[in-house]
């Protein structure tokens, strides 16, 4: 069946509708499409742009510094903080080869060179490297770098680098602090240790290995201190001192070497405790006092001999009255002139006399004996009186001696040929600032441990003795009497003294846990003050501290 003409612009007219409308949508769509896809990547872009933005605030604000470089060291991309911690600008870096910045020395250099080498090889590496800042000053960094590359076969190293200068430095100053310790400890000329709190030795060096007969500190390691003393009850005392006072300062003591002769020593100790206060180390430095020591012992004797020596013109008068009244008695008893009671009485003025006579030969003898210092109880009372009978016979008769001594005196704890030497030596000095004669007064008395220390605020919080010796003689000189007790000082004419007398009287009284004063005044004659801790006070104090 044919179509009208009507019927076919109809159809025509409906496809070129259909048409239109089919390329509007397409149209449309694509419009859409595209209007669409330009948002996204608008957002897309706008992302990335903040992304970039944050990244470069994060890389440009941590306080390390951020790089990248390139494998032969030239600077593509550094941080701000470079700036802070070199001087230069960001702009002034990039492009700047790494030798540039390093100091001018061949161990830097090979040092950057080894780098580079390496983090090829091994794609990351970590170490220590110096820098120039920009006003020359050398600064220490720690880095660490990893290794990337690209499909165009080139490489970038990226990495971060801290400022460790201080702390290098620091290092290095606390390294050579060490050593210098460390040397000092080993090298030094006395004898230092460090021993636990039960007194075995941890460590020690060379010379303290050496004062006890040791070859080397290994020998002596782990020994207990101990063994070093003359026994188990003076090791006690010194452990006792220790934990009592933390310190001992100057302390004489007679310890014991390895073949076990004598080993007379000065040290000082610290006792080290931990927040608890509980003992943890005693730490001590020792020198070895073995030959002043002896030498000093030398020279007592010495002294000794010179007084001796001074008293020998006054000791063999004496003698000669001794054996005149003798020979006296036996010409009459011969000569058969006395009756039987004359007899009787002769007979007895020789017994007194030849007793007299051995006294004074017992004490000499006494007194001149070298022998070891021995402490015991002393009554000082007694001990002048024997002195003054002596000397009474021996000295000038134009000297006079008058005694006060305290009753009752309570006994020191000392050695009796020490404190004979002592007292002999005030006599004689006083004898010779007296040569037209004089009075020597002795006085004994005791002071309380208050009175003590304000004359003495180092002394024992014990009760002393005191024992005064005046003249009545020429007296010393203000500036006489700042030397009066240094060794070799001495203002006796060439030959009549050797300096040495007061020096050893003032050794004699420390060692006695004493003190010594001096008051003169010329004209007016001189006085010594002795003091000296009381034997039952002592004992008293040593029972307190170990209990």
């Amino acid at each position: 069946m044919s179509n009208t003409p009507i019927e076919i612009l109809q159809f025509t007219f409906f496809i070129s509708i259909t048409l239109i409308i089919l390329s509007w949508s397409i149209i449309y769509a694509v419009i859409h499409y595209r209007k669409r896809h330009l948002k996204d990547a608008k957002e897309k872009e706008d992302i990335f742009l903040e992304g970039e933005r944050k990244y470069s605030e994060l890389f440009n604000n941590i306080s390390d510094i951020a790089f990248s470089h390139s494998e032969k060291g030239i600077i593509q991309q550094i941080n701000a903080a470079a700036t802070r911690e070199l001087g230069y600008s960001v702009r002034e870096l990039i492009g700047k080869s790494l030798f540039d910045l390093i100091p001018n020395d061949p161990a830097e250099q090979k040092q950057l060179h080894e780098y580079l080498t390496n983090i090829l090889h091994n794609r990351q590496a970590s170490g220590h490297l110096t820098l120039l800042s920009k006003n020359g000053n050398p600064r220490i960094f720690h880095y660490r770098s990893v290794l990337h590359s690209s499909e165009a076969a080139t490489y970038s190293i990226e990495g971060i680098a801290r400022d460790v200068t201080e702390q290098i430095h620091a290092k290095r100053a606390l390294q050579q602090s060490e050593e210098n310790y460390r040397r000092f400890f080993m090298e030094d000329l006395t004898g230092d240790f460090i021993a636990s709190p039960d007194g075995e030795i941890i460590s020690c060096n060379p010379a303290f290995a050496y004062i006890f007969g040791y070859e080397k500190p290994g020998d002596i390691v782990r020994k207990n201190l101990q063994t070093l003393y003359p026994s188990k009850k003076e090791y006690q005392k010194f452990y006792n001192a220790v934990k009592s006072s933390d310190k001992l300062v100057y302390d004489e003591r007679e310890l014991r070497k390895k073949d076990g002769s004598n080993l007379y020593i000065i040290q000082n100790i610290s006792g080290i405790r931990d927040s608890s206060g509980n003992l943890i180390q005693i730490r001590g430095y020792i020198f070895d006092n073995t030959e002043p020591t002896k030498l000093k012992e030398q020279l007592l004797q010495v002294q000794k001999m010179q007084s001796i020596g001074t008293l020998a013109g006054g000791i063999a008068h004496d003698f000669n009255n001794i054996l005149g009244i003798i020979l006296g008695h036996v010409s009459l008893i011969r000569q058969g002139q006395s009756v039987n009671e004359q007899l009787g009485e002769s007979i007895d003025a020789i017994h007194q006399a030849v007793g007299r006579g051995a006294s004074l030969v017992e004490q000499i003898l006494t007194f001149a004996r070298k022998s070891d210092i021995k402490f015991k109880s002393i009554q000082v009372n007694q001990t002048i009186r024997d002195l003054t009978l002596m000397l009474s016979g021996t000295l000038p008769k134009t000297i006079l001696f008058t005694l006060e001594l305290e009753d009752n005196l309570p006994p020191i704890f000392g050695d009796q040929n020490q404190l004979h030497q002592i007292f002999l030596y005030f006599c004689v000095n006083a004898r010779d600032a007296m040569p037209g004669g004089g009075t020597i007064t002795i006085n004994t008395g005791r002071i309380s441990s208050a009175a003590m220390r304000e004359i003495n605020p180092d002394s024992k919080d014990i009760e002393h003795a005191h024992i005064k010796v005046s003249d009545t003689g020429t007296g010393i000189e203000e500036d006489t009497q700042k030397r009066t007790f240094e060794p070799f000082f001495t203002t006796k004419e060439h030959g009549k003294g050797t300096g040495l007398g007061l020096a050893m009287v003032y050794g004699i009284v420390r060692n006695h846990a004493g003190y010594i004063q001096l008051e003169s005044e010329l004209g007016k004659g001189t006085t010594f003050h002795v003091y000296l801790p009381l034997a039952e006070q002592q004992t008293a104090r040593k029972q307190n501290n170990n209990t």
